[in-house]
């Protein structure tokens, strides 16, 4: 990504991140989005609370950055929509393989309105908070630390789970969710449109955690393992052409 704020230091970058995220996390707890977080009122109290709060955030991120506006895709772009689609998939080749296809068309959720949160309005306002408001103010702080810091920060975004999770799943959720977030970075970076983390996201929610114990138990599981490592192979010679293949235009250098 192009060095779209040089004005904005790493010491206001951390700052920014860290009000982003306390911001995003402190709206769900308001006391009009109390409560049980599956219950349809709730669920829709907090989507409506987050929309503005991501909006007045993008309204912050293009007033400090007044030349991002030109220079990222928000847009759809069908080939980075695959792409990411085809790398996702290939991160859970093995999963794929080996749980039964009747598991895996099950939807996850029979609830429209759960189901309007997890996959279709959650990613989004994450995706635009977390990745691509949140990655604008790090343009210029190396590619390093714009993977990094943010992931870090969207991971620290699910510490108020822990109740639900209790520590030890608390800890996995957040360790996952920093490798996502270092892996949906990436993708907004190198394909520089919002829509490809969305993709990404929307899927790895659906598909959840890969599910390991039923490789180990798959008859074929020396098969499959051999497979799902290709996979792996394919996915890290690829990542790098293939998200580069579908930017949508060639960003110059301020």
């Amino acid at each position: 990504m192009a060095c779209l704020a040089p004005h904005i230091t790493l010491s206001e970058a951390v700052v920014t991140s860290i009000t982003f995220t306390l911001l995003y996390v402190s709206s769900l707890h308001l006391p009009f989005n109390s409560g049980d977080r599956n219950r349809r009122p709730v669920i829709l109290s907090r989507l409506v609370t987050l929309s503005i709060l991501a909006t007045f955030l993008e309204l912050y991120t293009r007033r400090r950055i007044p030349a991002l506006t030109d220079k990222i895709s928000s847009g759809t772009r069908l080939p980075a929509l695959a792409v990411a689609a085809a790398l996702t998939l290939l991160l859970y080749a093995g999963h794929l393989i080996a749980t039964p296809r009747r598991a895996l068309l099950q939807p996850a959720s029979r609830d429209r309105y759960i189901a309007l949160r997890n996959y279709l309005a959650g990613p989004v306002l994450e995706e635009v908070v977390f990745r691509r408001q949140t990655l604008l103010i790090w343009s210029c702080q190396g590619v390093t630390m714009s993977l990094l810091f943010p992931a870090a920060m969207f991971s620290l975004a699910h510490v108020h789970h822990v109740r639900e999770l209790g520590l030890v799943g608390l800890l996995l959720q957040m360790a996952y969710t920093f490798l996502f977030g270092i892996y949906a970075a990436a993708l907004y970076i190198n394909t520089r449109t919002f829509c490809a983390p969305f993709v990404a996201h929307v899927i790895c929610n659906l598909l959840e955690l890969p599910d390991f114990s039923s490789i180990a138990a798959h008859p074929r599981r020396r098969g499959v393992m051999a497979l799902y490592c290709a996979a792996l192979v394919v996915f890290a010679f690829a990542f790098g052409p293939l998200t580069t293949l579908v930017q949508p235009y060639q960003l110059e250098t301020e």
